[in-house]
């Protein structure tokens, strides 16, 4: 009995055991789970805020990526084509068979001096600089046209002095002169710079400016009654009323033997086109965006020729009109122009600093430049050769200066002699100007001016 009793106690206990064991065993089990669970989650968790990133930084990239446009590649822009935009109805091959033409009828070498047109292709630049005049105090080594702003005119208690980067003991003879080196538009020398003076003849280089915007070189206009309006005592070309001239001879004869009868029949036929483009005219047709069309009726129609004196002067106004609108749209803010010829005139007045500015463009205009540059034109027309008056581009002469290639002289009673020249060597360009000289002053204070610039550069 006591053998059995003892045998129930131990399979009790060991049941116990078993019991206890089995309960540890099934808590360790649920903890291994939920430990798995829980891992498993917090990896779904992670793998899922990578995928977010991965899916927004995607995004950021593509949108950066849509909002920076590819850069745009420029091609370089053609002096030749940036001079074509500059003179507006001017066409390439126009401008060279007149020019291989003038070369043609010009003779020998011996009777003109005259550039290769391809040299003269340089880039039309320098369009948007401020002209003005400041206190000598004010100038330093770094001063040009960009920092004489407008507003310092009034800065000046008088403009009665000379102002020199050279030689500061000497100063020109004339009334009134400056020099400008051409490509960086530094100012080297000036003398009463905002002074008023008459402008002479000076003043074709602002009206052939406003002509080549208007008329084409080999476009042929005939002579009006517009020439009533030329001095008795002017200088003249000799064109002759009723004879038909293409504007290429007529700006040879303005600007080389400096022909007012030229600058008057120019000036009517580009006052006929300002008139029509400002009054939106239906006489002409022309596409100004594709130049396309014809801009106006042959030069032998009665709506174009000048009749009468009356219809002359009225479009040689316009054409004065816009030449001062010209002026102005270059930065001179001291000029007011009468006459395309520059004939003494009551009102009309320039200042050297201004006439600078127009010598500057004018020089940088391919025409301009060419026929400046020339000693000597054969007009086939008169049987004639115009010659330069620049006398610093005669080789026989005691003024003679070999670096001068251009521009236009001037001379008036009130003016005196002026000079707007212009120079250069292999390094170097000026523009000088000489405003109220006398006949032999005018040369000297030109070639001290310009010579004194390139010593100053190339020292």
């Amino acid at each position: 009995m006591r053998v059995k009793k003892i045998i129930t106690h131990i399979v009790v206990y060991v049941l116990f055991v078993l019991a206890v064991i089995g309960v540890c065993l099934a808590v360790k089990t649920q903890g291994e789970k939920k430990k798995t669970s829980k891992n498993v989650a917090v990896d779904t968790e992670k793998t899922s805020t990578e995928k977010v990133t991965k899916t927004e930084t995607k995004t950021e990239t593509e949108t950066e990526t849509e909002t920076e446009p590819e850069p745009e590649t420029k091609e370089p822009v053609d002096p030749a084509d940036e001079y074509l935009e500059t003179v507006k109805f001017a066409n390439e091959d126009e401008y060279v068979d007149c020019i291989n033409d003038r070369y043609e009828q010009a003779g020998t070498e011996d009777d003109t001096d005259m550039t290769e047109t391809e040299n003269n292709l340089d880039e039309v630049s320098n369009q948007n600089f401020d002209l003005g005049d400041v206190d000598t105090d004010d100038l330093s080594d770094d001063d040009s046209f960009e920092s004489f702003d407008k507003h310092k005119y009034d800065m000046l208690s008088s403009v009665d002095y000379t102002y020199s980067k050279f030689d500061k003991t000497s100063e020109i003879n004339a009334e009134a002169g400056f020099l400008v080196d051409l490509d960086s538009l530094d100012i080297l020398y000036a003398k009463n710079g905002l002074e008023k003076r008459a402008p002479a003849s000076t003043t074709k280089l602002l009206t052939a400016l406003t002509v080549l915007e208007f008329l084409d070189l080999d476009e042929e206009v005939l002579v009006g009654k517009e020439q009533e309006f030329v001095a008795a005592d002017a200088s003249a070309c000799g064109i002759k009323e009723g004879e038909k001239y293409t504007v290429y001879e007529l700006l040879n004869g303005m600007l080389l033997c400096s022909g007012n009868d030229a600058a008057y029949t120019l000036a009517y036929y580009t006052g006929l086109r300002v008139y029509d483009r400002l009054e939106n005219s239906e006489i002409y047709e022309y596409n100004t965006d594709t130049r396309d069309g014809e801009y106006a009726p042959e030069c032998d129609d009665t709506n174009v020729y000048a009749a009468d004196s009356n219809e002359a002067k009225k479009y040689i106004d316009e054409c004065v009109k816009y030449m001062n609108k010209n002026a102005e749209e270059m930065g001179c803010v001291n000029v007011n122009f009468e006459t395309p010829d520059g004939y003494d005139t009551e009102g009309q007045y320039v200042t050297a600093i201004d006439l600078a500015r127009i010598g500057v463009m004018a020089k940088n205009n391919i025409v301009i430049s060419d026929i400046c540059a020339s000693t000597s034109y054969y007009d086939k027309s008169l049987d004639v050769t115009w010659q330069t008056t620049n006398e610093l581009m005669n080789k026989n002469g005691e003024f003679y200066n070999k670096k001068v290639d251009g521009l236009k002289t001037g001379s008036t009673g009130e003016a005196g002699k002026c000079f707007v020249g212009s120079a250069s060597d292999n390094n170097n360009k000026f523009i000088s100007v000489v405003l109220g000289s006398d006949q032999n002053g005018r040369w000297n204070d030109s070639n001290y001016l310009l010579n004194a610039g390139f010593k100053y550069m190339n020292k």
